[in-house]
């Protein structure tokens, strides 16, 4: 098997794991904050950053799974502590798997041809539209936080998006993100819509991208895509 062979087998299981296709789960990353920009905070209204009681509130956010950060999932904890782990208490094993996946996805992106991005793109976006249940929602989370990984590493790996095609699929998938009703998506959606900008080989894409956003504020009413739109044309 070729080396291009390996990663689209290697591509196939990991969009598998973060899109319910192996399992009927449907676990949240938890990543998806964290690819996001480390000064979305007052954005994002998460008043109780580096507070005593922020490890209190983290266990209650949903992750679709029972107990979130807990001892159980993984007691040598306790005596294997990382200092690079500022919060020492472990995911649960499904979000673990769920957040390891998008971020080898991420290291492998930039090596995938642009046919191959083409497909994965074009797969992401169709499961990304329709629906409002907590099961999409979660699907969306994990999505968009894939195109982050991926699209960051495209900038780190010196690559860029070329192709009209891949640009159209990322710019639609990021515009689905921007009109949730999700305060985090839309933030990511916005950052993402940035991200792709600086990907860009062609400047014409950056001002197709500028006048969608420019439009949208103009003619909607939409106050979620209102928001989203201003976020990104603030990232661009």
């Amino acid at each position: 098997m070729s080396y291009e062979g390996c990663l689209s087998t290697l591509l196939r299981e990991l969009v598998g794991e973060i899109t319910f296709t192996v399992s009927q789960s449907h676990t949240t990353t938890s990543l998806l904050q964290t690819l996001c920009d480390l000064d979305s905070g007052l954005v994002l209204e998460l008043y109780n950053q580096d507070t005593d009681w922020q490890c209190l509130e983290e266990q209650l956010l949903e992750f679709n799974t029972s107990g979130a950060k807990s001892l159980e999932h993984d007691s040598i904890i306790l005596y294997n502590v990382q200092e690079t782990n500022p919060s020492p208490l472990p995911l649960p094993l499904g979000v673990l798997v769920i957040d390891t996946a998008i971020l080898l996805f991420g290291w492998v992106f930039p090596f995938v041809a642009q046919k191959h991005r083409q497909q994965l793109l074009s797969h992401f976006l169709q499961l990304s539209k329709g629906g409002k249940s907590q099961k999409q929602l979660s699907l969306q989370k994990n999505i968009i936080a894939t195109y982050l990984s991926g699209i960051k590493s495209l900038a780190t790996a010196k690559e860029q998006i070329s192709e009209k095609d891949v640009f159209q699929l990322a710019l639609s998938l990021n515009l689905v993100a921007l009109s949730s009703s999700d305060s985090l998506l839309r933030y990511a959606g916005g950052e993402g819509l940035g991200h792709l900008a600086k990907a860009c080989k062609k400047t014409e894409h950056v001002t197709e991208i500028v006048q969608k956003a420019y439009t949208m504020l103009q003619t909607s009413r939409d106050v979620n895509l209102r928001t989203g739109y201003s976020l990104a044309l603030g990232y661009l």
